[in-house]
């Protein structure tokens, strides 16, 4: 099984749990899983192992923290720091456009 099917298995698995949201929630759904398949592909072009599930995972856990707390904890894994980082450029990006 590759690792693409496994990331959108996941995020569809937490995309049942926003069902009913509001269309803001849905668009940064939606672009929390582009940027996600994007640094996947961009890790894959330099070389390096794919992102997996449980990157994924550790990265969704992080980022609820940082919007729950405002506050940007130690991460020790730097592909997952990487992961959030992005997600959280581009949506800076996107409340600033």
């Amino acid at each position: 099984m590759d690792t693409h099917d496994d990331i959108e298995r996941l995020f569809r698995k937490v995309e049942k749990h926003f069902g009913k949201a509001n269309e803001g929630i849905k668009q940064m759904f939606s672009m929390l899983v582009h940027e996600t398949l994007a640094y996947r592909d961009d890790l894959v072009k330099r070389q390096q192992p794919a992102l997996n599930v449980g990157e994924t995972q550790r990265a969704l856990d992080v980022l609820m923290e940082i919007l729950k707390t405002h506050e940007f904890p130690k991460i020790d894994d730097e592909r997952v720091k990487e992961l959030v980082m992005r997600w959280l450029n581009a949506i800076n990006n996107n409340i600033h456009h």
